[in-house]
């Protein structure tokens, strides 16, 4: 079942995201370690020596999921300065928002959903507040946090128009 030749980068990065999509299905407490390890083309052994326990695995699956944002936030902005490394910025939540694979959980786990946005939400305000000088700086990323998580619950069907819209506002780019 194992394929030789991954480094433990990788190996680790395919399960991961054999994680990612097993929990869209299934949700947290339903996730079940056999089929993430057939999922991600591991053996059972080989993904209890990545991840003892299914709680480690959430956890490196979360941490795993901070970083990737991260990284393509950065991506996002690289090079930009000013109103258009907002824009970016605003445009990225709303496109990654749109994508997110594990949008459905808060239809399959609330509770636990729930607990993973009070986590959450202090690490986006923190991403987003730099982008704002003076003292309304935190209260503009916390609102626009919090915008994001009212579409990550209840989401428009109007392809991130609105969501972009209200962002925008929030930010003060559309006036």
């Amino acid at each position: 079942m194992e394929q030789g030749g991954d480094d433990d980068d990788s190996r680790r990065t395919r399960i991961l995201r054999a994680t990612a999509t097993v929990l869209a299905r299934m949700g947290p407490t339903r996730l079940n370690m056999s089929e993430v390890a057939t999922t991600a083309k591991v053996s059972r052994p080989t993904l209890y020596r990545y991840f003892p326990s299914k709680e480690v695995l959430l956890d490196a699956l979360g941490q795993y999921e901070q970083e990737r944002v991260h990284k393509a936030v950065a991506a996002a902005v690289d090079g930009l300065s000013g109103r258009e490394r907002l824009e970016a910025l605003l445009r990225y939540m709303v496109e990654s928002h749109n994508s997110y694979p594990l949008r459905n959980l808060i239809l399959i786990e609330p509770e636990h959903e729930l607990g993973e946005i009070e986590r959450v939400l202090p690490v986006v305000q923190q991403w987003i507040e730099p982008e704002f000088e003076g003292p309304a700086g935190h209260t503009i990323a916390g609102a626009i946090a919090r915008i994001a998580i009212c579409h990550y619950l209840f989401p428009d069907d109007d392809d991130g128009q609105s969501f972009l819209a209200q962002l925008r506002r929030v930010a003060g780019l559309d006036t």
